[in-house]
């Protein structure tokens, strides 16, 4: 049994209502999906141009929050990825001191993203790395070729070396 009983004519001018509604609902989320809006992303660091000679160990983890601009299409989409991509950061510098400004690198982290997606923050800035000096021991090898196994183990194949 209907709650609200309507003539033929007022039906016809309901649904006509609830199609403006709907037309003016989608207009609106367009339009408001069209606009800038800056987000953050959470994403990997990758290092390249290690230092020579230096082992270094990051004293914060690998992970940083990027402040990124872009459109609202991008911002729900990038809502909806299950791993945002990796960045390279150049270490280059660790050559000279002991810590990396990531915010001298944001023409190199923006070329690594989409066009129209502008990175305007890291978070954290500055990375910090904990230095040692990078060095070489040669170890003897010896074969122990004699193995014995209980009776259900044995070794497939020759052992080479």
């Amino acid at each position: 049994m209907p709650f609200i009983k309507l003539t033929r004519l007022e039906q016809k001018r309901f649904g006509a209502v609830v199609v403006c509604i709907l037309c003016a609902v989608a207009a609106w989320l367009f339009l408001a999906l069209n606009k800038k809006y800056p987000y953050t992303v959470q994403t990997e660091l990758i290092y390249k141009d290690e230092p020579q000679g230096k082992a270094f160990k990051a004293l914060q983890p690998d992970t940083v929050d990027l402040k990124v601009e872009g459109t609202g299409w991008q911002l729900l989409f990038a809502r909806l990825r299950i791993k945002p991509p990796a960045i390279a950061v150049s270490l280059q510098k660790l050559n000279s001191r002991s810590y990396v400004v990531l915010s001298e690198q944001l023409d190199q982290v923006n070329r690594q993203l989409e066009t129209s997606q502008r990175v305007i923050s890291i978070k954290p800035d500055t990375l910090y790395f904990d230095f040692s000096k990078r060095t070489n021991k040669r170890v003897p090898l010896r074969l122990i070729s004699k193995l014995t196994f209980t009776p259900q183990f044995r070794i497939n194949k020759e052992i080479k070396l």
